[in-house]
């Protein structure tokens, strides 16, 4: 294989493509990139660590059709400061000498070759082919990765909870389309409307979603999510979510997929707070600020303490820590970013009296609501061990209370 290539292409898409690799991989191809020519005009860079898949079509001057599988860290060092500053670089597989040589100028890098018959076998172009288009509108994306993203799981034994489950209704006059996390102690859910599509539903690896924004970033591309169911329906879980082939197309040569796992995910609509019969705490008038008001004051006391909410005058009151207890630490303020009640004031105060103050959260997930949901969101309570809400337009957070000792 001989090609020459943009050195600045070449440099970003390995770049790109090393970020689906393993960082410890269990077998040393799955630290590899494949490098194969297409033609005589176009070099595919491809990655895989098994679960998520990249693949990068590239101009380039091919000389010599082949292909080359070297380690992907290596490769991406080597062009991004070792080798001198031109706008091309040449690729040269020497099969003899079981290298790859990276040359730019009189530098030359030599990259050991693995055998190609090891690298594994992937299709990310499988559900541009025969799935169903879920969506093309970047902002549903990066939505997904900005506000549902933070109530993944990080649980490796609960691996369907790592996952983001996609729902596509169709309804009489218009499409639904939600995508939702849960950690088991938060929930959030964004909503979007369309006008198209069939009815779906799949599990998504949220490495999809950061891979292709990190790739949308770079050029300010087109996006598009596919679907492709990879297992027939079963008439016995008809609850069970079925494993899904799932491909980000960025652009018209970037490809970013994932074989989603399958399972049983949480019936989320059935514990879902609905607003009615709850009472406004707060609402939010500076998202930015009230999530890090409470980052600080988590940084100010012991790990793992709740800070604890309560309705001060015409404010809503921030405590974490014990008074009492000298070696630990106490932080009181005032939360500015958020404004009590609907209206403040005296009828805010009597609408909160009922409940038992204070009501304790984990300020960590509290904050990833508060930043989710962002300006002009509602905060509803209703009681100081039952779920709080964070509402706004397209999007819902659920946030579990912490029991405060007594």
């Amino acid at each position: 294989m001989r090609a020459t290539l943009n050195r600045k292409e070449l440099t970003n898409a390995v770049r790109l493509a090393s970020k689906a690799v393993s960082t410890r991989p269990t077998l040393p191809i799955l630290g590899c990139v494949r490098l194969e020519t297409v033609g005589t005009t176009k070099l595919a860079i491809s990655t895989t660590d098994l679960e998520v898949s990249v693949r990068i079509l590239l101009d380039a001057d091919v000389e010599t059709t082949g292909t080359a599988i070297v380690a992907a860290k290596p490769l991406a060092q080597s062009l991004k400061g070792s080798m001198p500053a031109r706008a091309t670089v040449r690729l040269a597989a020497d099969s003899e000498a079981g290298n790859l040589m990276l040359l730019s100028g009189p530098v030359v890098n030599r990259h050991p070759l693995f055998n190609p018959d090891d690298f594994p076998a992937i299709n990310v172009t499988l559900p541009l082919q025969h799935g169903t288009q879920i969506t093309s509108d970047p902002a549903i994306l990066e939505g997904w990765l900005r506000r549902v993203t933070p109530a993944v799981s990080d649980d490796d034994g609960r691996p369907v909870l790592q996952h983001l489950a996609v729902e596509r209704h169709v309804g009489p006059q218009s499409t639904e389309l939600t995508a939702t996390a849960t950690d088991s102690y938060r929930l959030h859910v964004a909503t979007a409307i369309e006008t198209r599509g069939t009815d779906a539903r799949f599990l998504l690896d949220p490495a999809v979603l950061r891979l292709a924004m990190a790739a949308r970033r770079a050029n300010d591309d087109t996006m598009a999510l596919w679907a492709l169911p990879e297992e027939p329906e079963t008439t016995g879980h008809p609850d069970r979510w079925l494993q899904t082939r799932v491909t980000v197309l960025v652009g018209t040569h970037t490809w970013i997929s994932s074989v989603g796992c399958t399972g049983d995910f949480p019936k989320w609509r059935e514990f879902a707070s609905s607003p009615d019969g709850m009472t406004e705490f707060g609402l939010v008038e500076h998202a930015a600020l009230a999530a890090a008001q409470l980052r600080q004051v988590a940084r100010s006391v012991e790990r793992h303490q709740p800070v604890k909410l309560s309705p001060g005058v015409e404010c809503i009151r921030v405590e974490a820590g014990d008074p009492k207890a000298l070696a630990a630490s106490y932080v009181a303020l005032d939360w500015s970013g958020v404004k009590l009640g609907a209206g403040g004031g005296a009828e805010a105060e009597s609408e909160l009296a009922p409940i038992e103050w204070p009501i304790g959260f984990n300020p960590c997930f509290l904050a990833d609501a508060i930043e989710a949901a962002g300006d002009g969101a509602r905060f509803l309570v209703t009681a100081a061990l039952k779920p709080a809400l964070l509402t706004s337009e397209g999007f819902t957070a659920l946030v579990m209370p912490t029991r405060l000792p007594n």
